[in-house]
């Protein structure tokens, strides 16, 4: 068994060849039990299956910052969030009444949602809305990775702009779970949102093991919430189907549908298009965010002035309305 899931899991793509400024030791691993709660379990361990599926991710990719184990009834999916990048990657493991093994899925495409949905009516991640707690709140600076690269920093450069004009709120925990960024991300008159974070097409992975899915966008109660708010959301991929178009202009295939729920319908939009270097990405678009409160023009040559001493390419980020300026009158 060993030996067949070296083969499968030590594929070339999982080479770690990037770098970044990160100190990042030995992946930790947190246990989540979907299969009836939502919450992490205490008593009773991973079938020894997914125990080696485990131990050969710390084996192999020493460099990963976490792995987070969820279990639901007979699957289990493996997140295991890198080091060097802000990307997530996903093993789907299916087993017997036994605790036996009968597949195993590397490189995962979906997530928590389509894995619950059929199986689970209390899926880690409700589509539901959120609560605001302060419906005053004008900017949000967000992030579950206090000390990972330049989280804190990048946080404080955002925070510290938007002070400066907005009524802001700034959360660097690691307890800001899903349900934290659903209340914030609900509040109604956001001028902004900056979020640092591992992420995914389909999903951005917060505080304590959570995720928060793109179907939360696409809920009626976020209908056009963000019309006036520019969101950058630093995480890999996030600037993709489904997330990055829900969050931008909800999960509409005909225009029929976006005129009857348009989701959030964000102002402006900017996420990660490809992976996301870790201290490069947070610097850079923490730069772009404190420009853009500052009255810079939110285009592809703003990025480019912030990532001029970063050894990354601005089209690792997506825009969706290149030209706009942040501070656009409320309609």
């Amino acid at each position: 068994m060993k030996n067949k899931l070296k083969r499968l899991l030590t594929v070339s793509s999982w080479a770690m060849l990037l770098c970044s400024h990160a100190a990042i030791s030995a992946p930790s691993v947190l246990f989540k039990d979907i299969s009836n709660t939502g919450h992490s379990y205490k008593a009773g361990k991973p079938p020894q299956a997914v125990n080696d599926v485990i131990r050969d991710i710390q084996s192999n990719k020493p460099d990963s910052y976490k792995i987070i184990v969820y279990k639901n009834e007979n699957h289990y999916l493996l997140y295991t969030l890198s080091g060097k990048t802000w990307d997530a990657e996903k093993i789907r493991v299916d087993l017997d009444a036994s605790g036996k093994m009968i597949s195993l899925i590397p490189h995962y495409q979906g997530g928590l949602k389509e894995l619950t949905s059929k199986t689970n009516s209390n899926p880690v991640d409700a589509d539901k809305p959120g609560v605001c707690p302060d419906s005053n709140i004008q900017f949000l600076a967000i992030s579950a990775y206090p000390g990972v690269a330049a989280v804190n920093e990048s946080i404080e450069i955002v925070s510290e702009a938007a002070k400066k004009k907005y009524k802001t709120m700034t959360i660097v925990d690691e307890n800001a779970d899903g349900q934290t960024y659903k209340n914030w991300l609900s509040c109604p008159n956001l001028k902004g949102v900056y979020s640092v974070g591992h992420g995914a097409p389909d999903e951005m992975i917060v505080g304590k093991g959570d995720v928060l899915s793109y179907g939360f966008f696409n809920q009626p109660e976020m209908m056009n919430n963000f019309k006036n708010t520019t969101v950058v959301i630093n995480a890999c991929e996030v600037y993709n189907y489904p997330i990055g178009t829900n969050i931008m202009y909800g999960n509409a295939m005909l225009a029929s549908d976006f005129l009857r729920n348009p989701g959030p319908n964000t102002y402006e939009y900017m996420g990660g298009h490809t992976d996301l270097l870790m201290y490069s990405s947070e610097k850079s678009s923490a730069c772009f965010m404190a420009k853009a409160i500052e009255g810079a023009k939110m285009d592809y040559d703003t990025l480019k002035q912030c990532i001029s001493d970063q050894d990354i390419h601005f089209q690792n980020f997506g825009l969706s309305n290149p030209g706009r300026y942040f501070d656009r009158p409320a309609s």
